[in-house]
């Protein structure tokens, strides 16, 4: 019998079901999408009820290209520092907080403020808006009618979980993500949580991301095709999967993620204090890792986009259209619209973290096309990734560079950020990294591998490398450092 092993990806644009065999090899794949709503200022959020039945339709859709292969067992990957608080029959109480969503910096504030040196020592990180903390903090001061009725409080992908097995949990991972575990003894600090003020009887239980968290229930068999008792292996968090999915476990590496929200990360040993409050430290599989959140990344493209095409901001972009539109700027030079983007959509990420900065575009006139926008939000969100590479440096050498994520698909922005960062660029032949690395854990859960360490570095593939050109780095250093003095003007005071 030949067997798959299924990653189902809960993106913050698109879920994806992946069946891979245990040579890495992609065997069949489904994708189902589902909108985000910014209701006012800063916030950035989800309807759960709309993930179930794209989540079902991207399994049945993988399902139907397996021919004579066999589940052997199914895990997951989910955006991080999503927040869900669920009521005492495990219905959501409000719409899901993405990681993008600003509104909890007065608690973040706080936190910093009266427990700061804790969470660093702890964690390596300080107390920011986009952790979960801060926002179950938000929901106590801003919604106590709300917070008296939580009963757990768990991640999207654990929701997702829950519903197709009935049990609920969160791993390791996604636990690093509210600040509230402690990564040496891998169990929730029991004092910090109290000290925070927050209700230690709302934290979900904890699993590592290769145990079995379930199996899969009648109603999700009969919804999917799933075969009933199908193991379930935990998961992780969306950036820790990709670290498997790219070869990211190399601290040689440093790999940027083009997705909905952009991502940069390298595996570390531990956290260092000589880039506190830049980049942010996260629990691994088996490590740890430093990440750069680009909150603008893919983000900034597609809303560009829809604002070109006419489309409502939260639309699903039409990617062939939008194909067509990056096709039309391959031959663009460096700075060609003479217009710098400042990608701050949502705020800054790394390295500033000011969630009052502000996008804007500079340099614009009646000349100006679509094209030229375009052209000049994919070098904006270049030169965010140039700023946290500088940082990066300062925590280790790395060596090589990988690309991937949906964005990968646009050629002119691989380059774009070739010739910004100065750096060839290996490209993953899957730009499903996430979920690739769903499937590892999925294959390491049943006990199918010796070490996913070593299946994580025989199975991840670039199939294409991009050559940055000399002449277009020096071109991008000028106006990389235009980028900078226009962030120092008109950045977050």
């Amino acid at each position: 019998m030949k067997h798959v092993y299924l990653g189902v990806d809960l993106g913050t644009s698109a879920v994806k079901c992946l069946a891979m065999d245990i040579h890495g090899n992609c065997i069949s794949q489904g994708e189902g999408r589902y909108p985000l709503y910014a209701p006012k200022p800063g916030w950035v959020e989800q309807n759960p009820e709309e993930w179930m039945e794209p989540v079902y339709n991207a399994i049945r859709d993988c399902l139907k290209g397996l021919g004579d292969y066999k589940p052997a067992a199914l895990s997951f990957s989910g955006h991080m520092s999503s927040l869900l608080v669920l009521d005492s029959d495990m219905q959501p109480l409000l719409p899901c907080s993405l990681v993008g969503d600003t509104r909890a910096v007065k608690q973040a504030d706080e936190l910093n403020v009266q427990l700061g040196g804790a969470f660093a020592e702890m964690t390596g990180n300080v107390p920011w808006q986009a952790f979960i903390a801060p926002k179950l903090l938000w929901i106590k001061q801003e919604r106590p009618d709300v917070y008296a009725q939580i009963e757990k409080f768990v991640v999207a992908k654990d929701y997702i979980r829950y519903r197709m097995t009935g049990e609920l949990c969160t791993d390791y991972t996604d636990a690093g993500n509210t600040l509230l575990f402690d990564p040496v003894s891998k169990e929730w600090d029991d004092s910090l949580i109290t000290r925070s003020g927050l209700n230690r009887r709302i934290f979900p239980q904890l699993k590592a991301p290769t145990d079995q968290a379930g199996s899969i229930n009648r109603n999700t068999s009969q919804a999917t095709g799933l075969p009933e008792g199908l193991p379930v292996i935990c998961g992780a968090a969306d950036m820790a999967c990709s670290q498997l999915g790219t070869g990211g476990l190399n601290p040689e590496r440093l790999i940027i993620t083009l997705s909905t929200s952009g991502q940069m990360c390298m595996n570390v040993k531990q956290p260092s204090p000589m880039v506190k409050e830049k980049v942010t430290f996260h629990p691994g599989i088996g490590s740890m890792y430093a990440m750069a959140s680009v909150f603008s990344g893919g983000l900034a493209v597609n809303w560009a986009y829809c604002l070109l095409s006419g489309q409502n901001p939260g639309d699903v972009p039409d990617f062939n259209s939008l194909g067509v539109l990056a096709k039309d700027i391959e031959t663009f030079t460096p700075g060609k619209s003479g217009i710098t983007f400042l990608p701050f959509l949502t705020g800054s990420g790394s390295p500033h973290n000011k969630s009052t900065d502000k996008a804007h575009f500079v340099g614009m006139t009646l000349a100006s096309d679509r094209k030229d926008i375009m052209h000049a939000v994919m070098e904006g969100v270049a030169y965010n990734f140039r700023e946290n590479a500088d940082v990066f440096r300062m925590l280790g050498n790395w060596s090589e560079v990988r690309l991937g994520g949906g964005g990968t698909k646009l050629k002119p922005w691989r380059h774009i950020i070739a010739d910004v960062l100065g750096v060839n660029i290996d490209i993953l032949r899957t730009s499903d990294a996430s979920t690739m690395g769903a499937c590892m854990l999925a294959i390491a859960g049943v006990g199918d591998v010796d070490s996913i360490t070593e299946l994580s570095e025989k199975i991840t593939v670039c199939d294409d490398r991009i050559e940055y050109s000399k002449k277009n780095k020096n071109e991008y250093d000028g106006l990389y450092e235009e980028y900078c003095k226009i962030y120092s003007t008109l950045g977050a005071s």
